[in-house]
């Protein structure tokens, strides 16, 4: 029976762990931390920071989008440039933004699948 609980508890623990990767489609960068904050089990919290970690690597990448967003922007203003180049700025921006998020999304869902065959 103690082996019984053993094993239940490893099993949640690797479910908790993958849900921290998994959360990027439902809870964002909150349910890690969450779960690194209060969690007492060392595997549950090396996976929660992980993951934590993960979800905010988007943020730069917002920051550098608007930033772009502003300097095609102002360029109008002060370098008399066209349409199309201020076009081709924000285009790029968000082709960037987008192929980020991306590979972090396949890469939270691989993490969550290698911490379930644990």
């Amino acid at each position: 029976m103690n082996d019984q609980h053993v094993t239940e508890e490893a099993t949640f623990n690797r479910i908790l762990a993958a849900l921290s990767y998994f959360s990027i489609f439902f809870a964002g960068f909150v349910f890690p931390l969450i779960v690194w904050l209060i969690s007492q089990n060392p595997f549950e919290k090396y996976h929660a920071k992980r993951a934590f970690i993960s979800h905010l690597i988007v943020i730069p990448g917002i920051i550098l989008f608007f930033i772009g967003l502003l300097v095609a922007f102002n360029m109008t203003t002060t370098a008399n440039a066209t349409p199309e180049l201020q076009g081709l700025i924000v285009l790029g921006g968000m082709l960037l933004f987008i192929v980020l998020s991306f590979v972090l999304m396949i890469w939270n869902i691989v993490q969550g699948i290698k911490v379930l065959r644990v």
